[in-house]
């Protein structure tokens, strides 16, 4: 049985080609220096991308987290500090997501700069919404790179490809898959007031565990589309 450390050695060795790209949106994103770089958003299944945002999303994340170890925070500071920064998706293997969520009612996209992958995002479809017979796609897993978020390290390298990528997924969902305008997703507690910003709705019958459940009503999706 081929395992997901064998498929890791088997893309390190070169013997598994990248499949033929799929460019589905191209623009543009803010970094550091207020400096506009040009985007690309791959959409499908791409085992090399995921693979990729294993490595470099880890390995900045390990160093992240030996910084923070380095600094002797007093209590108090790292218990501030900790409600501040965002890891508690540190632990997702998108490789592995990969094998998993493969068939025709997955969606992948892929926000890449430069080569480097700066936001993933995986949707399923068709969702029922939870405002009204409509059906939309629900969010399985979204995430930026760890160094287009606040942390104490260094400064936010890129602006807005969290939201770039999910207005690509709810064009593609639209246009595409005939879907109506709105998303839902579980989300992360710390990533709660990123989507209460953005206008998503908490609607607590559908929560499960810590993941409050929220959904994107569509007069909403559409003004944020067009932002």
């Amino acid at each position: 049985m081929v395992t997901i450390d064998d498929i890791r050695k088997l893309i390190d060795a070169g013997q598994i080609a990248p499949v033929q790209d799929k460019v589905i949106l191209e623009g543009t994103l803010a970094n550091i220096s207020n400096q506009k770089e040009p985007y690309k958003i791959y959409h499908g299944l791409d085992i090399i991308r995921a693979n990729t945002c294993d490595k470099l999303w880890g390995t900045f994340n390990l160093r992240l987290i030996e910084f923070i170890k380095s600094q002797n925070y007093s209590p108090e500071a790292l218990a501030n500090l900790s409600s501040t920064i965002q890891l508690d998706d540190s632990h997702w293997d998108w490789l592995a997501k990969t094998c998993i969520h493969n068939n025709d009612e997955y969606e992948w996209f892929f926000l890449d700069i430069n080569g480097q992958p700066q936001a993933a995002c995986l949707i399923y479809h068709p969702k029922k919404s939870s405002i009204d017979s409509g059906e939309i796609f629900y969010i399985e897993y979204v995430a930026v790179a760890p160094w287009n978020r606040n942390n104490p390290m260094e400064k936010k390298y890129y602006h807005g490809a969290g939201s770039e990528i999910i207005k690509c997924a709810m064009k593609y969902a639209t246009e595409t898959l005939g879907l109506r305008f709105g998303f839902s997703l579980h989300s992360l507690p710390k990533a709660a007031g990123f989507y209460e910003k953005i206008g998503m709705i908490n609607y607590c019958i559908n929560n499960k565990e810590s993941l409050n459940y929220y959904e994107m009503p569509e007069d909403i999706a559409k003004k944020y589309m067009e932002a």
